[in-house]
């Protein structure tokens, strides 16, 4: 015998619960935070969640009360977009370890088969390493929902404006998420952390072009699509957190406190001096972090530009750990945060390329939060660097924009593709 859920807007979830007093329905308190009212009705409890879930609990006396609410939600149903996307992050205000966006894209068609689980998990409380692998585990094996992450490393955010960067980040996020998809199928909801201009611009673009855009606080305890990617996120990034402690010999107790804990702090301050990739070496700190003006170093048809020659180029060159322009071969300085924002998607298939890669990233950070897409078959040596988030791993997603690496000499050769 199995319950019963259905994902409702407000309005229609009031016309449920006068139907079901109607009907004999007696009100009882809600039983956390998350419980906007539940009815007793039968032997069955209508519970309604500020995610906009309404659950049954498991009865088989009441299917006709099934049907009514099927028929009253029918119309709310056909009213939604056909892809339902919601973005969220986690790690924010964390001094250790990436900050992790996420974004889910979840067709309509699969809303009545998204667990309860998932609309009453609470993404603010402390659970072991245990129940966020398994959340994730249940969240891959949901036919057809599709998400994806992006990583701001600690290092960009000692030097840049975080919220900045979160704008990049989504950005870039939605363009690979809604790739071949038409702008009229989509609705699109974004917690709002302080969205600056150039993610609202990029959004108000999307918004003339028919997709629905929302951007709200507090977006994930209102739209199940965004608390998933919350959930995502946070998943995520305790997997990283996890790895990072076993690696580096840190309790992850220590690694996943709080400042305010007096033995965290005096620890914190102790690998402050270090150069770990992982930590936050601003946190607490009150400073004017740089405007992101790399992402000028690309221009509107996405070709990198150099500042010395004036020359604009589908190709750059790595050489000796430094980007360089094809033309005149100065050095490109910070292009990789460039790279990184306006495309972040790194093709390989030439085995000697992934060599120098992993030499690259044991000894240097140009490629960190880079998501890379490998054959199968070569992935082994770059899997300790995912596990820790400093990279990410794909093998079949196609994308809108990415980096093609070939080498020519002992130089690796970057060209940009627009797959558009």
């Amino acid at each position: 015998m199995y319950g019963s859920t259905w994902v409702v807007t407000r309005e229609k979830a009031e016309k449920i619960r006068e139907e079901l007093i109607k009907r004999g329905g007696i009100e009882e308190n809600p039983k956390n935070i998350y419980e906007i009212w539940r009815i007793r009705l039968g032997n069955s409890t209508f519970i309604y969640y500020s995610s906009n879930k309404l659950y049954s609990t498991p009865s088989n006396e009441i299917w006709r009360i099934w049907e009514l609410i099927d028929s009253i939600i029918k119309t709310e149903s056909n009213n939604f977009k056909n892809y339902l996307l919601g973005f969220d992050e986690t790690g924010k205000g964390e001094p250790f370890g990436p900050l992790v966006l996420a974004g889910v894209m979840v067709p309509k068609e699969i809303l009545k088969d998204i667990s309860l689980e998932f609309s009453t998990s609470d993404t603010k409380k402390k659970h072991n390493y245990e129940y966020w692998e398994k959340l994730l585990f249940s969240l891959n094996s949901i036919e057809n929902l599709k998400y994806k992450i992006d990583l701001i490393m600690p290092r960009e955010i000692d030097r840049f404006n975080i919220n900045m960067l979160m704008d990049l980040g989504y950005e870039k996020l939605l363009k690979n998420l809604i790739y071949n998809v038409s702008f009229e199928d989509l609705r699109i909801v974004i917690d709002d952390y302080g969205i600056g201009n150039i993610l609202n611009k990029y959004l108000q673009s999307v918004k003339e072009k028919g997709a629905e855009v929302i951007t709200i606080s507090d977006s994930e305890n209102k739209f199940i699509e965004v608390r998933l990617a919350s959930l995502i996120a946070k998943s995520y990034r305790e997997k990283f957190l996890k790895k990072i402690s076993k690696v580096y010999k840190l309790e992850e107790e220590f690694i996943k406190g709080n400042l305010s804990d007096i033995y965290v702090r005096d620890r914190f301050l102790q690998y402050k001096k270090q150069d770990f990739w992982f930590l936050r070496r601003s946190f607490g700190e009150k400073k004017i972090k740089e405007k992101p003006s790399f992402i000028g170093m690309v221009d509107k048809e996405s070709r990198v530009i150099c500042f010395f020659c004036g020359k604009s180029s589908y190709q750059v060159i790595l050489d000796n750990y430094k980007f360089k322009c094809i033309y005149c071969g100065k050095e490109m300085k910070d292009l990789q945060f460039a790279l990184k924002y306006k495309y972040g998607v790194i093709k390989v298939e030439d085995e000697r390329i992934i060599n120098m890669i992993l030499d690259i990233l044991k000894h240097k950070d140009i490629l960190d939060g880079f998501d890379f897409v490998l054959p199968e078959d070569s992935l082994q040596d770059l899997l300790p660097f995912r596990d820790m988030g400093k990279i990410l791993i794909d093998t079949k997603s196609s994308y809108p924009t990415y980096i093609e690496l070939n080498l020519q000499g002992d130089s690796i050769v970057f060209s940009l593709i627009r797959n558009v």
